[in-house]
């Protein structure tokens, strides 16, 4: 139920209390009064009039008097003075003393009913604008909350494209304060090389009154360092009400609408982009790893005829046979192409790291006579090398992965106006006086690798995330950034470590540190006086009759008797006749209609005694542990050498 407006009538006359209040309840107002004006006041505030009818003239206090202590005590309290002798200066005085107005009595009914009700109107329309106001109040302060906090850019834009607001979020993301880009041109603060894109836009967009797509757009920061961000700028066209991005102005023409401003937003999506670059890469390095296990497999088989005849043919020349040295060529360009082949799966994260005691020397002896080749003549290589016996737990293939890409970086620091860069190594011991530039490593011996070039050199911030993946001072399409972050991978999973001194315009070093192995036995590189040779009978199986006349061959100049077959369905069945005749199995893992461990396994079912190795190429779905876990003696990947095959081969006989 709506509460009436409650009512005070002050007067000395009670019969005139009585009729005024009489006529206002028939009008539906609540209503009190009081002769008394001394005992009205003490009675204040009361339980809450809306209005008060006071006489100007009553014992003890007057009319102005009372108004003068009801304003005191309730501010906005509507009063209106009644007066039987009314005036010019008493309406006047009544007036500047805050009265809403005065009635002369005695007055018509209906002119005190029009002036109650205009009264108590305008106390209620009063009453609504406040309550109007605190929530536009409110709602300016949330707008501005949400505004300032916002973690996107917002900002306004007038018709010539000048700032006319900005938020907070400019200083978080781009370092401007306040005010400071108020007034200036939106392209003062857009990557020189999209100016031209973002003003083609800016005109289009005049002449669009539609929603457009958001577009990518760097921005630049106030620093000095010209850092940019990728920001993407959403654009919302607005209608004549004044919504959306764009203000229009409305002309005599309904639609031709003249364009007065922009709204707009935009979005840091640095990180975003960063991470679709790194996708991207994955991506590019997913399919070099399908591209390396689709042929690496066909391509080791063909290593592997190329090295087994070049190694049979060895057997059967005189050692002064100038041919030899033509073998020993060929022979080295196929392990070299073996480790290549290693190499893209290991990058791809397809290989299993084969780390071993070797000699760092020749590895890098070897991989500078291929960079010769590849550097421009403006280019000097110079050497340090150490003769001295430092042999690293290591795998080959990644060490010159490590050399060739720290030297490729060399080489483009140095492409414009050439250089000198030296490769050194040698032996350094460390203890805790010199061991300030690597906290990381334990006091001892290591090999330090140094790489240092003459070129333009790098500042301090960017040797502060040259080791990071994917980030590269390159121009587009010339470098991944994968380089460095792939070198400090190997070099940290040697515990070893890498680090770099460098000066503008001056050059750059690198030092790699290896951790050196003490133990000298096992040492890659050792030459083998005698290969191990016998006399037992062996099944070789592969489906390629060039690879299984090879093996053949190769197991019979060891001594061998060797049945070799090129269908897995015909080499089971000369196992089933003869189980007993066969000490070991040799097998290629990829073949038709079966593959090699389901040979395998065929096999150690009729026999479980008979000890059976499998090689491959290459396969995604068997390694060295799966291997073994089904019972198979070992796990080699093609293409084998003689030496590696008569070493795997007596092992696995001898084992059994």
């Amino acid at each position: 139920m709506k509460a009436m407006p409650k009512i005070l009538i002050v007067d000395d006359e009670q019969r005139m209390c009585e009729s005024i209040k009489f006529l206002l309840e028939r009008y539906e107002f609540d209503v009190d009064f009081d002769t008394n004006p001394v005992n009205a006041l003490q009675n204040l505030p009361g339980p809450g009039y809306d209005l008060f009818l006071m006489d100007i003239s009553m014992p003890g206090m007057d009319g102005f008097q009372l108004m003068e202590h009801v304003l005191g005590r309730i501010p906005g309290a509507l009063v209106i003075i009644m007066t039987g002798n009314a005036s010019v200066e008493s309406a006047v005085r009544a007036l500047k003393k805050g009265a809403y107005d005065f009635i002369k009595k005695p007055f018509e009914h209906e002119e005190l009913i029009k002036t109650v009700s205009n009264a108590i109107e305008k106390k209620k329309l009063k009453n609504e604008n406040k309550n109007i106001a605190k929530k536009l109040d409110r709602s300016k302060r949330d707008y501005q909350y949400l505004i300032q906090s916002s973690p996107d850019l917002i900002y306004i834009l007038d018709s010539e494209n000048r700032f006319v607001f900005t938020n907070s979020a400019f200083g978080r993301h781009l370092g401007y304060d306040g005010k400071e880009l108020i007034g200036k041109p939106f392209n003062s603060i857009i990557k020189k090389e999209s100016i031209d894109g973002i003003n083609s836009l800016s005109n289009k967009r005049r002449k669009i009154n539609q929603m457009s797509n958001g577009f990518e757009l760097e921005l630049c920061h106030s620093g000095e360092d010209n850092e940019c961000k990728i920001f993407e700028i959403m654009h919302m066209a607005i209608d004549s009400g004044g919504r959306g991005l764009y203000t229009f102005e409305v002309t005599d023409t309904e639609n031709d609408k003249k364009f007065t401003g922009t709204y707009g937003i935009g979005r840091d999506i640095t990180i975003r982009k960063a991470l679709e670059v790194r996708l991207n890469q994955n991506q590019k390095m997913d399919a070099i790893g399908t591209l390396a296990g689709g042929i690496a497999h066909d391509f080791n088989n063909i290593l592997a005829a190329i090295m087994g005849n070049v190694e049979l043919a060895q057997f059967d020349i005189e050692d002064d046979n100038p041919v030899g040295k033509c073998l020993d060529q060929i022979l080295k360009a196929s392990y070299r192409a073996k480790d290549l082949v290693m190499q893209i799966l290991d990058f791809s994260r397809q290989s299993k790291v084969d780390r071993r005691a070797i000699q760092v020397k020749p590895i890098i002896q070897e991989a500078l006579k291929l960079l010769r080749a590849s550097l421009p003549s403006t280019i000097e290589i110079r050497t340090s090398i150490t003769s001295e016996v430092c042999p690293v737990l290591a795998d080959s293939t990644q060490i010159h992965q490590v050399l060739i890409n720290l030297c490729t970086n060399a080489k483009h620091a140095m492409a414009e106006k050439g250089g000198v860069l030296m490769v050194g190594l040698q032996p350094r011991e460390l203890d805790a006086d010199n061991s300030d530039d690597y906290p990381d490593l334990e006091p001892g011996r290591y090999l330090e690798l140094s790489i240092s070039d003459t070129g333009y050199g790098m500042d301090a911030e960017i040797q502060k995330r040259i080791f990071e993946p994917y980030f590269t001072t390159k121009e587009k399409h010339v470098g991944t950034g994968m380089g460095l972050s792939v070198v400090h991978g190997i070099v940290k999973s040697y515990g070893g470590s890498i680090c770099v001194e460098s000066n503008k315009k001056v050059g750059t070093i690198f030092k790699v540190l290896f951790p050196i192995v003490e133990n000298m036995e096992n040492v890659q590189g050792q030459t083998v006086a005698h290969l191990p040779t016998g006399k037992e009978r062996i099944l070789f199986v592969d489906d390629e009759r060039v690879l299984a006349d090879i093996g053949k061959e190769m197991l019979e100049r060891l001594g061998y008797s060797v049945a070799a077959s090129t269908g897995p369905n015909e080499a089971l069945e000369v196992f089933k006749i003869q189980p007993d005749a066969f000490d070991l199995v040799i097998t290629d893992m990829t073949m038709p209609i079966m593959t090699g461990d389901m040979l395998a396994k065929e096999i150690m079912q009729i026999r479980t005694d008979i000890p059976i190795l499998l090689c491959s190429g290459f396969s995604e779905i068997m390694n060295v542990d799966k291997a073994n876990s089904i019972g198979i003696k070992d796990f080699l990947m093609k293409p084998l050498a003689i030496q590696e095959l008569a070493y795997n081969v007596r092992k696995a006989i001898d084992e059994a």
